[in-house]
């Protein structure tokens, strides 16, 4: 439990979505594994509604977690290809009527105020982090997985993108 105190529980940032995935990465910044226990039984009361309240923190929480959680260098060298999928999922959220909520996204990242909140948890966690951003960018998956709706698309065009680049930035990340 001792590692829990040191590092934090789930962020109240977050809110929701994606507090699990960071607590995760959080772990593993500070020289944690995280374990999975196979046996255990998790009942979990969850109806993706699809609300525009679930997309806009879904979205928004994961950029945060990706921001505060690697180096302004990794970021740089992730920027072309999370400019392309922001592209795609914009491109989206016009055929899904989400384009609203995607620009009350935006708009958060423009308030000052978050990238002050946002800044401040960085400097946090980067003063007790031990993990380099490489070791943790080789933990992740290169591919979109798990989707409802994989298409043509990811599975042709985007997750055959993704996988090379991914292999491509391994091999330039050296902190």
């Amino acid at each position: 439990m001792s590692s829990l105190n040191k590092i934090g529980f789930f962020s109240e940032d977050f809110f929701s979505y994606y507090e699990d995935a960071d607590l995760g990465w959080r772990i593993w910044l500070l020289g944690y594994e995280c374990m999975l226990s196979s046996g255990s039984v998790v009942y979990h009361k969850y109806d993706f509604s699809r609300s525009t309240k679930s997309y806009f923190y879904m979205e928004r929480n994961r950029y945060i977690m990706i921001f505060q959680n690697y180096k302004i260098r990794t970021l740089f060298f992730l920027s072309p290809a999370l400019f392309l999928m922001e592209i795609f999922t914009l491109a989206r959220s016009f055929m899904n009527r989400y384009w609203i909520v995607r620009l009350k996204m935006y708009n958060y990242f423009l308030d000052l105020e978050n990238w002050k909140k946002i800044l401040y948890n960085k400097k946090v966690i980067f003063a007790q982090r031990v993990a380099s951003d490489k070791e943790i960018f080789a933990k992740m998956s290169g591919k979109i997985s798990y989707q409802e709706s994989a298409g043509v698309l990811i599975l042709y065009i985007v997750n055959p993108f993704l996988s090379l680049y991914y292999r491509l930035v391994l091999k330039i990340l050296i902190w």
